[in-house]
């Protein structure tokens, strides 16, 4: 996480963030610490042990988790950030574009990109 935290001003704040981890609690873990760098579109892909089972999505988060299914066709036309928060490193989803270790976020967050403002609809 700290490798996140230390290249926020890289990620754009207007486009998704994707997470996964192994189990996708390093993911998460990550997420709180993105919220609290100002990121709002964040979606947790939970732990790839679990990609054939599909994920649930929780309607109480300040994320989206999506299925296997979805995260292929949002990659189709990619317009997020997909960042790798596993630790150890343990190879990457095609079109990965961070890994910084979920437990090193915090010292990271400059590498993700500024938040863009739109006069018409606010912040994205």
């Amino acid at each position: 996480s700290s490798e996140i935290l230390s290249r926020l001003k890289e990620i754009p704040k207007d486009k998704y963030l994707i997470l996964y981890c192994e189990t996708g609690m390093r993911a998460q873990r990550v997420i709180k610490k993105l919220e609290k760098a100002g990121y709002t579109r964040i979606m947790n892909w939970g732990g790839y042990k679990r990609w054939k089972y599909g994920l649930v999505k929780d309607t109480e988060a300040t994320y989206t988790k999506i299925s296997v299914k979805q995260l292929k066709q949002m990659l189709q036309e990619k317009d997020f950030t997909l960042i790798n928060v596993h630790i150890p490193y343990a190879g990457e989803i095609p079109q990965t574009d961070l890994f910084i270790p979920y437990n090193e976020i915090e010292q990271n967050t400059d590498k993700l990109p500024p938040t863009k403002i739109q006069p018409s609809s606010g912040l994205t």
